[in-house]
């Protein structure tokens, strides 16, 4: 019999997620935790600190219309600790960012009278046309179509799904569920040259990948749902991720290829 624990617990000061697996089979029970988070927070419901399960603590501070001003990381496993503060203007675009955290530089930005980024280009249509050194194309219906001149194209259906990728001459071709139960459109399986090469499980967010031939991970998610564990088959930890509070990756252990990070959507490293 599998059994799941409560998966939120509410008090007045804190929330917990834990992901916790209790296993009866005859009169042996064994308990796998991979991850617990505490929340605390504020009056208006805006997270003010995370302790994890292996002590890793972040520290987050608000202004007045509650946009993040400072994050604070201490009790890191990995020795990813220290700070960062940030700045807004008056419709709130981000100005500066000062930080002490080694993967996350320090940064300043500028915008133009629509709110855009003065280091980037865009077109007509507001799509980014140049943007640190790369090149983006897009269609009539303001989908990216390719990379830096072609070297990375991408194809959609009619419903705007992305359903194929190629790089190098290489096409992976993505089948694509539109009728599950996260309400959203889903990559169910990865093909390259018509031989499946990952599949992908859900429920009502996704639960596994399993590589063809090769490895099935499970996902495990904090409270934001971005993926911070794999797990194997055995309920051990293959891989780890660590993020800020904008979803930069601070921290990544373990070699299994995985697309979908922070909040649990896909990262594209090639756009």
């Amino acid at each position: 019999m599998l059994r799941f624990s409560p998966p939120v617990k509410y008090t007045d000061a804190w929330i917990v997620f834990p992901t916790v697996y209790a296993f009866n089979i005859f009169p042996q029970t064994h308990h796998v935790e991979t991850f617990r988070e505490i929340d605390t927070l504020g009056a208006a419901g805006n997270r003010t600190a995370v302790t994890e399960l292996g002590g890793r603590t972040v520290t987050y501070t608000y202004d007045d219309l509650y946009r993040l001003t400072s994050e604070s990381i201490s009790n890191d496993s990995h020795g990813v600790n220290g700070s960062a503060s940030y700045g807004y203007d008056a419709v709130g675009n981000r100005l500066n960012r000062s930080s002490s955290i080694t993967p996350v530089p320090s940064q300043s930005s500028t915008y133009d009278p629509n709110d855009r980024l003065t280091s980037d280009a865009y077109d007509n249509n507001g799509n980014t046309t140049t943007a640190n050194g790369n090149s983006y194309a897009y269609d009539f219906e303001n989908h990216l179509t390719s990379l830096n001149g072609g070297t990375v194209r991408y194809v959609y259906d009619g419903d705007g799904n992305r359903v194929a990728k190629i790089i190098g001459g290489v096409t992976t071709n993505y089948l694509v569920d539109t009728n599950n139960l996260t309400g959203y459109a889903q990559v169910v399986e990865e093909l390259q040259g018509g031989t499946v090469t990952k599949q992908f499980t859900y429920g009502h967010d996704l639960i596994s990948q399993r590589m063809v031939g090769d490895s099935l991970s499970f996902y495990q998610s904090d409270g934001h749902g971005s993926v911070r564990l794999l797990t194997n088959a055995s309920g051990a930890i293959t891989d780890a991720y660590d993020y800020d509070a904008f979803g930069n990756l601070l921290y990544r252990s373990g070699t299994t290829p995985n697309d979908y990070l922070y909040s649990g959507e896909q990262f594209d490293a090639t756009a």
